[in-house]
């Protein structure tokens, strides 16, 4: 991006320079088929009137049909789920990515995204190994998001994730069957 034009992109704000951005996102989205884009936001971007306003213009603007987006806010957000759902909350296609150790989604969807960031240690703690326990505790929260969901997306994002996800799926075989 040129300097001078730095300060025009970021904080959702539906600038031209943001929403020329959006569009090779989504692009490369529509290519690759994809059934959810996610957008985090970091804890400088906080809960605020007017960053509540910016989000809900941009993702006002950049809804499609083509794709849901995922928007998982960070930082003072976790404390504000009334303001998340006030963004979001009448926006077809916007679901509220959660680490569901941390919080539960603000607005209920057809679907969840779930993605994980370790326990404990503050906001994120990526050498974090789940333990069975925590990983039947999860397990626990899919089935119970599916009762009122259609389809639930777990996404691990810590150091350990391969594994931790293989361990997820073999101790949570059968999840969707208990819809």
């Amino acid at each position: 991006m040129p300097e001078e034009l730095a300060g025009r992109y970021g904080n959702l704000r539906t600038t031209k320079e943001n929403l020329e951005a959006w569009e090779i996102v989504a692009s490369a989205a529509r290519a690759l088929r994809a059934a959810l884009v996610v957008v985090q936001t970091p804890p400088s971007f906080g809960a605020s009137e007017e960053n509540a306003r910016q989000a809900r213009d941009f993702f006002e603007a950049v809804r499609t049909r083509d794709f849901l987006i995922g928007w998982e806010p960070r930082g003072s957000w976790l404390r504000s789920p009334e303001l998340i759902e006030r963004v979001i909350g009448s926006l077809d296609g916007i679901v509220h990515v959660v680490d569901p150790f941390r919080a539960w989604p603000a607005v209920e969807r057809e679907v969840v995204y779930f993605r994980l960031h370790g326990i404990g240690r503050g906001e994120v703690n990526y050498k974090y190994r789940y333990t069975d326990q925590d990983l039947e505790a999860l397990c626990s929260k899919v089935r119970g998001a599916l009762q009122a969901s259609r389809d639930v997306y777990v996404m691990f994002n810590n150091v350990y994730m391969r594994d931790d996800a293989a361990r997820f799926s073999s101790l949570c075989k059968g999840a969707a069957d208990a819809k």
